[in-house]
């Protein structure tokens, strides 16, 4: 699948995120690397001719400090580095058509 955003290093009070924080670097925020190599979040830009797309967030609460978790991992990478440190986490499964 496309990966869109890969970030990570959010402080554990955070609970919401500014309209577009995702989209420009933030100080809040370590980028890693989506689909495109970049540390920023991209939207959806299926064709408007396909089917719903289904898109899944995932949230992670980690046992890891986060000097740990260096810029610019790849999703993989960032899984292999958290293996066995993950206290908890959640997913939200969406779908999304472009409109025609």
């Amino acid at each position: 699948g496309v990966v869109h955003w890969v970030a990570y290093g959010i402080a554990p009070d955070v609970n919401s995120l500014a309209e577009g924080e995702g989209t420009n670097p933030s100080p809040r925020i370590v980028g890693g690397n989506n689909m495109r190599q970049m540390g920023t979040y991209f939207g959806p830009c299926a064709p408007a001719t396909d089917s719903p797309h289904h898109y899944i967030f995932s949230v992670y609460a980690l046992d890891i400090p986060k000097e740990e978790l260096p810029a610019g991992l790849t999703r993989d990478q960032f899984l292999e580095k958290v293996k066995g440190k993950v206290l908890n986490m959640t997913s939200l499964v969406s779908t999304y058509r472009r409109p025609q």
